[in-house]
């Protein structure tokens, strides 16, 4: 099994990088805010890996972190995800962040990656929440009318996440609940 690679970034795509050791060049996949992290071509690398082998594929996936290959492991345990679509959830946010969505159920952060629907995100959270350890992060006070306003929009199909983030930008004066999430619907309008 090969775990880990240091070497050159020989090319570089917008799924994965040719990665040069010793003259042999390995592709490797890599989630969106790794290929960003890791450099442009020559510049020199280190990854933990992780070599998946399928039915008729043969591919290997790169992480900057040890846990962060951990956890894409055990997401591609989870019954219809693969590494694919393990890698691009990796994609969404930091691993903080994908881990305190999945502990809350947010269902429709996980579902908003290309070819996750719905049943595959809920999925994945049955399979993981009992499983992963969360970083507390700290959560801002809401007041009960923000409690109100959020609930709203996640009612109406977004994220806990983009809804806090959205009512974290709405201007303070603005008090009441109806007021609060025609604000947020405006500022997640223009997203």
């Amino acid at each position: 099994m090969i775990s880990f690679l240091r070497g050159k970034i020989k090319s570089k795509t917008e799924e994965y990088i040719i990665l040069e050791v010793q003259n042999v060049g390995y592709k490797v996949f890599l989630s969106l805010p790794t290929l960003n992290k890791v450099g442009k071509e020559s510049d020199s690398v280190e990854l933990y890996t992780y070599l998946y082998l399928g039915e008729n594929i043969v591919e290997l996936y790169g992480f900057l972190t040890l846990e962060e290959e951990e956890f894409f492991q055990s997401l591609i345990d989870v019954v219809g995800i693969g590494p694919k679509a393990a890698i691009k959830i990796l994609g969404l946010a930091s691993l903080d962040k994908i881990k305190q969505a999945i502990a809350q159920e947010d269902v429709a952060f996980l579902a908003s990656v290309p070819g996750i629907g719905k049943k595959k995100a809920e999925r994945v959270v049955l399979d993981l929440k009992s499983k992963i350890e969360v970083k507390e992060m700290p959560k801002e006070k809401l007041s009960l009318v923000q409690r109100e306003a959020l609930d709203a929009l996640v009612k109406l199909g977004y994220s806990t996440q983009k809804a806090r983030e959205a009512l974290a930008e709405v201007p303070e004066d603005i008090k009441e609940t109806k007021e609060i999430v025609k604000a947020a619907l405006k500022i997640l309008a223009n997203r």
